[in-house]
């Protein structure tokens, strides 16, 4: 992840900052961990066709599988790694 400051300063911007936060999924996770547990839950759901395929089980169980997925993040303080980096335009002479 290391490598989005790199991109900043390849583009020659000044005073890039880095940073990296975990955040706690569900409600450990206040606001934000509960919204990206929802996300989960629903891509996985957009996902469907393709989890079947991957994991070759019928398509009736995948619904199940989800919801278990979805319970494992949350009983077992799963966290989302997120960067961010930023930098600004360098001043122009």
């Amino acid at each position: 992840m290391r490598s989005l400051d790199r991109y900043l300063r390849d583009a020659r911007l000044a005073r890039v900052e880095y940073q990296c936060f975990e955040v706690p999924l569900s409600q450990r996770g206040e606001r934000l961990g509960s919204l990206l547990t929802l996300d989960f839950r629903e891509s996985s759901k957009g996902l469907s066709s393709a989890i079947v395929a991957c994991l070759q089980i019928p398509e009736q169980e995948d619904p199940d599988l989800i919801e278990e997925a979805t319970r494992e993040l949350m009983n077992f303080d799963t966290r989302y790694r997120l960067a961010v980096a930023y930098g600004r335009k360098p001043p122009t002479t």
